[in-house]
């Protein structure tokens, strides 16, 4: 792999170790509709707004947000509403996933069922089952 390929390898994990946190995510849905104070985040996340202002600035420097001052309020805004959709494609693995999930529960349960009918069957061959 040349050298220009691990760089932008490295650019896109950069930006996805910065959505990589639940409370982030949680700002970037809140964010998906229109601009927001510091604020209001925090009260939306259940953070503090130091809490809130790191996690921001964090997104802001992976390009994903943008800032703007009011009087005395940082207000936040996505860059690019594209990163969005990196949450519906998490979304469709984590179904694919849980649907994978129930049909392994119901073959183990198959399994399971069919085990303990040949242990009856065997223990109906050796006579102790009345």
């Amino acid at each position: 792999m040349d050298k220009r390929k691990r760089e932008r390898l490295a650019e896109r994990a950069e930006v996805l170790k910065a959505i990589a946190n639940p409370v982030r995510l949680l700002m970037l849905e809140e964010l998906g509709d229109r601009k927001r104070c510091v604020g209001e985040l925090a009260a939306s996340a259940g953070v503090s707004v130091s809490a809130a202002s790191r996690h921001l600035t964090r997104m802001r420097n992976a390009g994903i947000l943008e800032s703007a001052r009011k009087d005395r309020e940082v207000y936040y805004r996505l860059r690019i509403q594209k990163i969005l959709a990196a949450r519906e494609a998490v979304e469709a693995v984590l179904v694919r996933k849980t649907i994978m999930y129930r049909a392994l529960c119901r073959t183990e349960d198959k399994k399971t069922k069919m085990e303990r009918r040949v242990r009856w069957g065997r223990n109906i061959l050796k006579g102790r089952v009345f």
